[in-house]
C-alpha cells in the first residue's frame, strides 16, 4: 500500500495516536490550556519548515534530513503538553469530533518516519540518492514491525554519491517531486532528497507553502 492510501489506515493507526495523545495529555500542566491553538502553533512550524526546503537560494543550503528532524518536535506530539484536568473518555470524545486532529497527527507520525527513512540513506557509507522519491515509491506496511510502518522502495535509479565534486546523470526520476538541480544539471547531491520530500509533505498534509 503506497502512501497516497493513509487514510485506509486511520482505523489502524488512528489507536496507536489517540494513545500517544491520553498519555501526553494525561497529567497536563497550564501551559497550554487551548488545544485549537496548541494545534495551530504545531502547524504553522511545520508548514514554516516545509518552506524551508523549497526556499533556500542554493541546494547546498538547504536544511538536511538530520536538522528537519530535529525541529519535528516543535510539529509532533509534545510529550510535556497535557490536557488541562481532562479525563481519557473528554478527550477521546473530542478526538472523534474532530477526525482532523487524528489525521494531522497521523501524517506527522508518517512524514516523521519518512525523514527518518532519508536520513539512513544519508548516512550510508557511501550515501545513497533514491533519485525517485515520490509517495508511489514509499509503502505502508499493514503489520508493522519494530513500531515502523514505512518502507522506502523502488531503487531502480538510486545511484551513490561519493562526494559533492562528483556528476551524477541529469534529470531521473519523477519531474514533479524533481529538485531543480537535478532536472537542469548533473550536478547535485544528497539534498535533492529534501526538495522531494517538500513537496511529498505538501501532499501529505494537504497545504501550499504560499496560502
Amino acid at each position: 500500500m503506497t502512501l497516497r492510501s493513509k487514510s485506509k489506515y486511520f482505523n489502524k493507526m488512528t489507536l496507536l495516536i489517540a494513545y500517544n495523545l491520553i498519555i501526553s495529555f494525561s497529567h497536563r500542566s497550564n501551559q497550554a490550556n487551548n488545544f485549537d491553538i496548541y494545534l495551530e502553533a504545531q502547524y504553522t512550524n511545520l508548514k514554516d519548515q516545509v518552506k524551508c526546503m523549497f526556499t533556500s537560494p542554493f541546494w547546498r543550503e538547504r536544511p538536511s534530513c538530520a536538522q528537519v528532524l530535529e525541529s519535528s518536535n516543535k510539529w509532533t506530539i509534545d510529550k510535556n503538553i497535557i490536557m488541562n484536568n481532562e479525563g481519557i473518555d473528554q478527550l477521546l470524545a473530542k478526538l472523534a469530533k474532530n477526525e482532523y486532529y487524528l489525521e494531522y497527527y497521523i501524517s506527522c507520525e508518517l512524514f516523521k518516519e519518512l525523514l527518518e527513512c532519508v536520513q539512513y540513506l544519508h548516512e550510508s557509507n557511501p550515501p545513497i540518492i533514491h533519485r525517485d522519491l515520490k509517495p508511489a515509491n514509499i509503502l505502508i506496511a499493514y503489520n508493522n514491525r519494530n513500531g515502523r510502518y514505512l518502507k522506502i522502495c523502488d531503487f531502480g535509479l538510486a545511484t551513490v554519491h561519493i562526494n559533492n565534486d562528483i556528476s551524477h546523470t541529469e534529470g531521473p526520476g519523477t519531474m514533479k517531486y524533481m529538485a531543480p538541480e537535478v532536472s537542469q544539471s548533473n550536478h547535485y547531491s544528497i539534498n535533492a532528497h529534501i526538495y522531494s520530500l517538500g513537496v511529498i509533505a505538501q501532499e501529505l498534509f494537504d497545504f501550499h507553502i504560499y496560502e
